[in-house]
């Protein structure tokens, strides 16, 4: 979810992301619970990853090169969304009439999770978010989401405070508790286990947040590390003029 004041100046924007997916893992567990799921299923049609290492045994994996035969994609997604309940939707739209008094929300819910019964000023939904997404970062303050590390490094370049309630180890890996982790300690974001959750919680920790905004802003806009853009890209074009050859 998105917050922001970008669109009244006596309410913050949250935007609430309750759809992603991870990819961070530590070297030795690259098989086991720390991979996730929808790049744990693409590494074996992977042709290239491009890996970050910030010096404290820590990657961050993107598969660069993979097939698009045998419903790969079609199997990420499914991964995605069996991982996913509706605890984190539950929780924002019963705290929804204290947060709008503060908040103009955008809620990206996920398929099938609207509720066509809310009608709350200051207050949106969809589905899905695809090429109106920048925008949506542009206008945000802050960000509520998952941990999934496709995520949370866009935040990170970005430099856009987040909540993080990452998917427990009933529903996961154990990948997205790392990766929130390791956030919270650069000072990048703050973490909401989702036992601990509640609209009270939330709502308190969503608060919080924004108050302390400028202090998580100040720590990822001073990491030199953050936009591996250009990395990324050599091993890109490596691997076309290759498959030319």
């Amino acid at each position: 979810m998105f917050f922001s004041d970008a669109f009244c100046s006596a309410h913050a924007q949250l935007v609430v992301d309750d759809i992603e997916v991870a990819a961070e893992f530590q070297p030795h567990l690259m098989q086991g619970a720390g991979v996730g799921e929808a790049e744990f299923l693409m590494q074996a049609d992977a042709r290239r990853v491009a890996a970050r290492d910030d010096g404290n045994d820590r990657v961050r994996v993107r598969v660069l090169a993979r097939q698009t035969e045998n419903g790969l994609h079609q199997r990420a997604r499914n991964a995605a969304a069996a991982a996913l309940g509706r605890d984190v939707n539950d929780a924002l739209r019963s705290a929804l009439p204290r947060l709008t008094r503060s908040f103009d929300i955008i809620h990206l819910c996920g398929k099938g999770k609207k509720d066509a019964s809310i009608a709350e000023p200051g207050y949106v939904q969809y589905e899905y978010i695809s090429k109106e997404l920048p925008d949506l970062f542009a206008a945000a303050d802050i960000i509520l989401s998952r941990a999934g590390a496709n995520a949370i490094f866009e935040f990170l370049a970005l430099a856009k405070p987040a909540l993080l309630i990452p998917l427990p180890l009933s529903a996961s890996r154990g990948d997205q508790i790392l990766n929130a982790g390791y956030f919270a300690r650069k000072g990048y974001a703050m973490t909401l286990d989702q036992a601990g959750l509640t609209p009270d919680t939330l709502f308190d920790s969503i608060h919080d947040l924004y108050d302390r905004r400028l202090s998580f802003i100040s720590a990822m806009s001073g990491d030199s590390t953050a936009d591996g853009t250009d990395e990324v890209l050599d091993v890109i074009r490596s691997e076309s003029e290759g498959s030319k050859r």
